[in-house]
């Protein structure tokens, strides 16, 4: 049986990648060309389940991956908030991340990232890989996720 973590990660039909790869390419094309693509964009958007994808997010999409990447990730959907994750789950998120799949591991980062919004999840896992193993990290993770945020003091 599929773990947790496994079971949410979808895989989206190919006709659905193809579709978001051909829009992808001609934002690409299009920012190239410094044309209006808003329209282009909103369309992408929109079939990826309303990720908030803007200009920036297809300008800056050389610098981590493929359009084809990009597409599969997309057509995966928002990745969930899970709040109940378990130090195993986060460990198991890892290991999926550590593997460099995309778009998988993008889509398990995005899983962290939703579900601790307040902790620098990705500069933990990619900057500080040398002090930790991934059970520790995940550890860290979820005890940093139970602290209660620093209030700043009125002024």
């Amino acid at each position: 049986m599929p773990s947790r973590i496994e079971s949410l990660i979808p895989t989206p039909p190919p006709e659905r990648i193809d579709a978001l790869q051909e829009l992808i390419v001609r934002i690409v094309d299009c920012l190239d060309a410094d044309e209006d693509c808003d329209a282009l964009i909103a369309e992408a958007d929109a079939l990826a389940g309303s990720q908030g994808y803007d200009r920036v997010t297809f300008c800056d999409l050389h610098s981590w991956t493929s359009e084809r990447d990009f597409a599969a990730l997309a057509a995966m959907g928002p990745p969930p908030a899970i709040p109940d994750l378990t130090v195993q789950e986060v460990a198991e998120c890892i290991g999926v991340i550590e593997a460099a799949d995309e778009p998988r591991s993008s889509f398990c980062l995005g899983i962290l990232e939703r579900t601790f919004p307040n902790i620098p999840v990705c500069d933990m896992i990619y900057c500080a890989r040398a002090a930790a193993s991934s059970d520790d990290l995940a550890a860290d993770i979820v005890r940093l996720g139970k602290e209660p945020l620093p209030t700043l003091p009125a002024p």
